[in-house]
């Protein structure tokens, strides 16, 4: 009876080891189950919520360049163009190959020198002007670009005004006496077009379709005239007609964070 009694335990036992292990395995298999549902139905919501996010139809676009500026006046050569630099930002609508944008373009256009006579009690003294000129170009623009992708072309129209600084530095030509210094402004009109490319170089892969270009651009203004009050008593009529050559970088997105 005893053998028996000890085989019978023997064997519930066992039953009951053979019992929990499969209900650990049940339990764990529930488990995984769960989770694997909780993370489809995670992935369908995200899936359903990008599906049902609104895509922006905007995209806009900054950009930096540096410009080289063809001066005023009569100085032509390529040795007398101005330098400086360029910032802008812009934004269009996919559903039309325009945009629509704004820049500020501040130049340095060199310096020129001239004597001048200035009567002085019974004498006259000869007295070298130095005229150093700065501008900023401020305009708007319209552009109209076809939509394709890698390479982007574009013509356009602008339109502003600039702002015209001279500074006026005035020696004895002799050498002798004390340098004066002293600044006029002035203000003109812009109005012209101008033509350019964008070349792709690197578009990111989220939602924000952030993608960096290189940029090459010419733009050509005419501009009303405009003088300088000279500080000896003469005064400068100059045209300030000039054509600009941008050359740089500009970035384009999605704005707001949308998909």
């Amino acid at each position: 009876m005893r053998a028996q009694w000890g085989h019978y335990s023997s064997v519930a036992v066992a039953l009951c080891h053979s019992f929990l292990a499969r209900s650990v395995a049940a339990a764990s298999e529930g488990d995984t189950s769960v989770a694997k549902a909780d993370n489809d139905t995670v992935t369908s919501t995200e899936a359903v919520r990008k599906r049902m996010a609104p895509d922006s139809p905007l995209r806009v676009e900054l950009w930096m360049t540096g410009a080289l500026a063809q001066p005023f006046g009569a100085e032509n050569s390529l040795g007398d163009w101005g330098y400086g630099g360029s910032l802008g930002i812009g934004v269009r609508h996919n559903a039309f190959p325009v945009s629509l944008g704004v820049d500020a373009v501040p130049i340095h256009l060199g310096s020129s020198t001239e004597v001048a006579l200035v009567q002085q009690a019974d004498s006259q003294l000869r007295i070298q002007q130095t005229r150093s000129q700065q501008a900023i170009l401020f305009d708007t623009w319209l552009r109209v670009e076809p939509p394709t992708r890698w390479v982007l072309p574009y013509l356009e129209v602008a339109g502003g005004f600039k702002m015209l600084d001279a500074k006026y530095t005035l020696a004895y030509s002799d050498g002798q006496g004390t340098t004066s210094v002293f600044k006029r402004q002035s203000t003109a009109s812009n109005w012209g077009f101008g033509a350019g490319l964008n070349v792709l170089l690197v578009r990111l892969p989220d939602s924000s379709d952030a993608a960096l270009y290189a940029t090459v651009g010419v733009r050509r203004l005419w501009g009303s005239r405009t003088s300088y009050a000279g500080v000896t008593g003469t005064s400068s009529e100059i045209d300030t007609d000039t054509t600009l050559i941008l050359l740089g970088i500009s970035v384009r997105a999605r704005p707001f964070g949308s998909r």
